[in-house]
């Protein structure tokens, strides 16, 4: 049987996102997301802790994110984690993990972040509205 790596993460991107060409062509992103846990401690004082995690787009993935992505959007990723390693400029080795996102999806949209500023409430399905009922409501089970 084979092992199981996978990161699910809800949370905030801590930057803008930033497109570059790895040597083979190929687009990436590289980007960090906060992801914070909230509990109640044993007095009912509320707790937080964040957690940030590096994450690395590639290909067309790493094109929409350069298009649709920015700093403090809530997003939802998914994929395996990567340990790498490479030689700093000092000639140190430098560790890194991070989570290869197969799969994502935007939570909040920019028309969200100003719709919230200006005090309406937001809409549903990632800034668009929701469906109109089609009036047929009965199920045949």
């Amino acid at each position: 049987m084979n092992g199981v790596n996978r990161q699910t993460l809800i949370g905030h991107l801590g930057s803008d996102v930033e497109l570059k060409t790895l040597p083979s062509g190929d687009p990436v992103v590289n980007v960090s997301i906060a992801v914070t846990d909230t509990w109640k401690d044993k007095g009912g004082e509320e707790q937080k802790n964040t957690n940030w995690f590096k994450l690395a787009i590639f290909k067309k993935p790493a094109e929409i994110w350069e298009k649709h992505a920015f700093k403090g959007q809530k997003v939802f990723v998914e994929g395996p984690t990567r340990n790498r390693s490479y030689d700093n400029a000092d000639g140190d080795k430098v560790y890194v993990s991070e989570v290869l996102v197969r799969d994502f999806q935007f939570l909040t949209w920019k028309d969200d972040a100003v719709t919230a500023q200006v005090g309406e409430s937001q809409p549903a399905f990632g800034g668009a509205t929701a469906p109109e009922s089609t009036g047929n409501d009965s199920l045949p089970f």
